[in-house]
């Protein structure tokens, strides 16, 4: 177990929970480079951000059935940012948390994101996306603000339930390929940009 509490800590290099060890960083600033990694590798591994700030412009990633959870915090993630669950039973988590993104937020692989009570602005250039078969995205009781793009691709799904969407001008919304889904339900959408299927990509209002 590695621990951080009241720090501000910028990271170039790596910082990683492996081999089910636990990485906790608690009221904190996080500033992580654009060549850092910050990762729960192998299943029982945790990184684990309470009532932090994160500026990420690198990469922040739960692997191999990893899990990374964010709560009650605050996370940029810039241009080159990325925040992914790659592989199976892996999980990237944030609750109660305030999301700004220009970068890239994802499910790979069969991994799996849960956006809980939070805040997501994703700003023009920025995508969150569920990529492959057995890959999901969901959005639970949120507010989300939408310029970029979100995503549904070869085969994965995103659901939303019991949120409020403002699709902006911008925005993109798409279920992108066979047996790619995008479910909206009990959700209000307010939509000036675009909200679409292709390619055998399936989107349902309930």
């Amino acid at each position: 177990m590695c621990s951080s509490d009241l720090d501000r800590i910028t990271n170039w290099g790596s910082i990683a929970a492996t081999w089910g060890g636990f990485v906790l960083v608690e009221d904190s600033w996080v500033k992580n480079e654009r060549y850092g990694e910050i990762e729960a590798d192998g299943r029982g591994s945790e990184v684990s951000f309470k009532r932090d700030h994160i500026d990420n412009s690198g990469s922040i990633e739960a692997r191999h059935g990893g899990e990374v959870e964010f709560y009650k915090s605050h996370i940029d993630n810039r241009g080159y940012g990325s925040i992914e669950a790659d592989g199976n039973h892996s999980k990237v988590t944030f609750e109660r948390d305030r999301l700004d993104n220009w970068g890239f937020v994802g499910a790979t692989w069969g991994g799996s994101v849960l956006l809980e009570k939070s805040s997501v602005d994703n700003k023009h250039g920025g995508e969150i996306e569920a990529i492959g078969k057995g890959s999901e995205v969901r959005f639970r009781h949120d507010h989300v603000t939408n310029s970029g793009r979100i995503e549904a691709d070869r085969g994965g799904e995103i659901d939303f339930y019991r949120s409020h969407i403002e699709n902006d001008r911008h925005g993109i919304i798409e279920a992108d390929g066979w047996a790619s889904e995008i479910s909206f339900d009990r959700t209000g959408i307010e939509n000036w940009g675009s909200i679409r299927a292709t390619f055998g990509g399936a989107i349902g209002i309930e």
